[in-house]
């Protein structure tokens, strides 16, 4: 299989990942309305866990909803998706400890993580656009990281991803 094919097969099976960034984005938001009200580690608790149903219920809003085809099995590209997981795991170790001796830093850290990952969904899909969502997503977290941003990232985060997704949607439509 070329990459071309590669990726609009995974175009196809995970609607160009829209759905996941939706689920993504709902979890951010929930994670950063619980920031807001019982505090960062609990916050993250919820993004920990909210984070651990993206993938599953992105493929079940695929399949269901959107009717769409499973990617095949010899797709190389559905591998690469599954080895930035690494990236991720490293992120949630260094914000975890990060609880204990930085908390402001918590969601900074995981934002940043998270763009970085979505950078890589370019080649997954083939869509450039994926760069400069990533580069949003990083820019908010290193800029509420410095202390500089005038809202709740996680909430930032979660707006993002929805904005994202809608515009993603939107193409698929067109």
């Amino acid at each position: 299989m070329d990459i071309a094919a590669a990726q609009r097969e995974m175009r196809a099976a995970y609607r160009d990942g829209a759905p996941g960034i939706v689920v993504s984005g709902l979890v951010w938001l929930i994670a950063g309305a619980v920031w807001l009200r019982f505090g960062v580690a609990t916050g993250f608790a919820a993004l920990f866990v909210g984070g651990m149903v993206i993938f599953p219920a992105s493929v079940a809003l695929s399949r269901t909803v959107f009717r769409a085809p499973p990617a095949s099995a010899a797709n190389p590209l559905q591998r690469l998706g599954l080895e930035t997981t690494f990236l991720l795991f490293a992120g949630i170790l260094i914000a975890w400890l990060l609880l204990r001796v930085a908390p402001e830093l918590t969601f900074p850290v995981m934002a940043i993580t998270i763009g970085a990952r979505y950078a890589v969904f370019r080649s997954v899909y083939g869509d450039a656009r994926y760069w400069a969502f990533g580069g949003v997503v990083v820019a908010l977290g290193a800029v509420a990281a410095l202390g500089r941003l005038p809202i709740n990232v996680a909430l930032a985060v979660g707006a993002v991803e929805l904005a994202f997704a809608a515009i993603l949607f939107a193409r698929r439509s067109a």
